[in-house]
């Protein structure tokens, strides 16, 4: 299970019982911001995790936004020092669709193979 919680990325440990940050996802942190985003959609596919999340298109008080997709490869490792940890690749950061009204709503979304 995934959430995003104070504007990091976090997964549930069942051993632990608790959540602990997905650790190397700072070029996502860079493109996504800080305050001008929200996450729309969190998908667990396989060993990958989706991100998808809008940001309002400049300026702030514009009427459409900006939908970005990441796709990450997740690997777990087991630190010594810290215990069980998540750590993201990412293999994609982008734009999804350039630009869409402000009333644009995700209503869910599917993985499919192909």
């Amino acid at each position: 299970m995934f959430t995003d919680g104070r504007r990091k990325y976090k997964w549930f440990c069942s051993r632990l019982g608790k959540w602990l940050i997905v650790e190397g996802l700072d070029e996502v942190y860079e493109k996504r911001g800080y305050h001008s985003f929200r996450t729309i959609q969190l998908v667990n596919y396989g060993r990958k995790l989706i991100i998808i999340w809008h940001q309002w298109s400049p300026p702030v008080s514009s009427k459409e936004r900006i939908i970005w997709c990441a796709v990450i490869r997740l690997e777990q490792r087991i630190s010594p020092q810290f215990g069980p940890q998540i750590w993201g690749e990412v293999e994609r950061c982008n734009v999804l669709v350039p630009i869409v009204p402000r009333s644009y709503k995700l209503s869910s979304s599917q993985c499919v193979s192909v």
